[in-house]
């Protein structure tokens, strides 16, 4: 799921999106059905012939024993 919105009077957009992923492949019983969840919140410009987002990632990955929440400052590149 994504979302994006222009900032009034700007070429900058903010931008969010949540994936989540499935585990769809045979199982034991020590494998989750769901895998992980990202979670992006940062804004977007034009940048030459590409697009840049810079923002927030949450990365929540549940395993037996410890999940993993991962707290990231990501730059992505568009082409």
């Amino acid at each position: 799921v994504r979302t994006q919105k222009n900032i009034i009077g700007s070429k900058w957009k903010f931008v969010g999106w949540n994936e989540v992923f499935l585990n769809l492949n045979q199982r034991n019983s020590n494998d989750e059905f769901f895998d992980r969840n990202r979670l992006f919140l940062g804004t977007r410009k034009p940048f030459f012939e590409s697009n840049l987002e810079l923002g927030y990632l949450n990365q929540y990955v549940p395993r037996s024993g410890t999940s993993v929440m991962q707290h990231l400052a990501v730059l992505y590149v568009f082409f």
